[in-house]
């Protein structure tokens, strides 16, 4: 059953729940289609973020639940974005170098993040394409 409501940022969100893992949509088609992962450090099976620019949409996977967030103008999708980033916080580093490792941890690490790892917020806007429905992902996620 779909529930739909207003995000915090006053755009459509709709919520199903599907039980799977979040790998049913990294590896779908619809993902090739022009969606990103949102890298955060809470990513696991269980848990992750994708947004797709051209279709002014994001969608977070938690233990099952989906939800599907549409934008209906870019300025709509920058301020979506920008509470992602700021519910998640700075993106995880793309690697970390050290020293050494002792028995207390790592010896002068140094991370070294990503520039990439998240959309920029001046990024022009795309040609749009159609959306994806809370109905098209759930049906990722059943396969």
């Amino acid at each position: 059953m779909c529930k739909t409501r207003i995000s915090d940022a006053g755009n459509k969100l709709d919520q199903i729940f599907r039980s799977n893992e979040r790998y049913a949509f990294d590896f779908s088609d619809e993902y090739r289609n022009g969606w990103k992962q949102y890298d955060t450090d809470q990513d696991a099976w269980y848990y992750g973020v994708w947004y797709n620019p051209a279709k002014m949409q994001t969608l977070s996977y938690t233990e099952g639940d989906i939800y599907l967030v549409t934008c209906d103008n870019w300025t709509s999708f920058i301020n979506e974005m920008a509470g992602l980033d700021s519910f998640h916080g700075n993106p995880p580093p793309a690697w970390i170098t050290a020293d050494g490792i002792t028995a207390s941890g790592l010896t002068n690490p140094k991370a070294y993040t990503d520039p990439n790892a998240r959309m920029m917020l001046d990024m022009q806007q795309p040609d749009p394409l159609t959306p994806i429905t809370i109905n098209d992902v759930a049906a990722i996620f059943c396969n």
